[in-house]
């Protein structure tokens, strides 16, 4: 946890990646019961961004979101979603009926 960044209350969760191909960070919620919302949203603060990679050649990152649920039958379901992350707050949302529909 940090002082630095909150875009509300007081306090955010740091993440560093680590190098390689795929860093990333995983995060296990647990069973969930999403009834009465209407998207999954995040605000993401990247103070540096690194060189162009994004689409338009922003300076920035790809980021992927992953949400994997249970399915029909039991098997398996992932939402992918591709976000371009540049310098500075990025708010990430995603509505719930996209990620319910898998699209």
């Amino acid at each position: 946890m940090t002082d630095e960044w909150a875009s509300r209350g007081k306090r955010s969760l740091r993440v560093e990646a680590g190098a390689g191909n795929w860093p990333g960070v995983s995060f296990n919620a647990g069973r969930q019961d999403w009834r009465g919302y209407e998207a999954w949203v995040a605000d993401l603060f990247c103070p540096e961004a690194g060189p162009s990679c994004t689409p338009g050649g922003r300076p920035g990152f790809e980021l992927v979101v992953r949400v994997d649920a249970d399915g029909e039958a039991g098997q398996p379901a992932r939402f992918p979603r591709e976000f371009a992350i540049v310098s500075g707050l990025n708010t990430l949302r995603v509505p719930l009926a996209e990620i319910a529909a898998g699209t």
